[in-house]
């Protein structure tokens, strides 16, 4: 799979561990908060806006889109079973059309929590630091551009040139990621800056 769907996964699989101790100890609030960030936030305002163009515009059988859907489905799975208690009817209705494989119960409510490691395709402490590091200059970069339009420079971010100020360890960190990084961009040029102990902060936006 590709690292970015795997770093997803890993994402989900520690929210699977903290939904089930909180299951546990009758901490219900903490699920439901801990369900609607995920969703919001990694998902919704990250992963599925990055993952556009490999689902909509790659090749039925691409590895890449494929790698997509096997995550999407996963995650959507897992939300689905952790949300189940909450909210109870809506998530019967979701079942009953969710793609099921052999061994699947009838219903959401029979069905049990999923375990972290069933989420698989798990990603390493270094390659999920570096991913925690690529998101952190994104949203540096998604600032940059947001102000880059409000001064007319540029009118979408695929017109965007993004000059990044990178040290080492950013610079290494690209390098690890190169082609995952170009993938959770949505502007269309890349540079590496004079080198500064700032990681990413204060890019510069230009027209490509």
């Amino acid at each position: 799979m590709e690292e970015l769907d795997r770093w997803m996964l890993s994402r989900t699989a520690e929210l699977v561990k903290q939904c089930r101790k909180w299951y546990e100890a009758f901490e219900f609030h903490r699920v439901f908060h801990a369900l609607h960030d995920f969703a919001i936030v990694d998902l919704s305002a990250f992963y599925f806006d990055v993952l556009k163009d490999r689902l909509y515009t790659f090749a039925a059988k691409n590895h890449a889109r494929r790698s997509a859907q096997t995550a999407v489905f996963r995650i959507a799975k897992a939300l689905l079973s952790l949300s189940t208690p909450i909210i109870a009817f809506t998530a019967e209705e979701i079942w009953r059309h969710f793609p099921r494989a052999a061994g699947d119960l009838e219903s959401a409510h029979l069905a049990l929590f999923p375990a972290a490691e069933d989420i698989g395709a798990s990603l390493d402490a270094r390659g999920a630091a570096n991913w925690e590091k690529l998101l952190v200059v994104r949203t540096e970069v998604l600032r940059a551009l947001e102000a880059a339009r409000n001064a007319k420079t540029i009118s979408g971010a695929l017109e965007a040139q993004v000059l990044l100020s990178a040290g080492s360890d950013l610079t290494l960190c690209l390098n690890n990621t190169r082609a995952g990084s170009l993938r959770c961009s949505s502007w269309s040029q890349v540079e590496l800056g004079n080198p500064s102990s700032e990681d990413g902060k204060n890019p510069s936006c230009f027209r490509a």
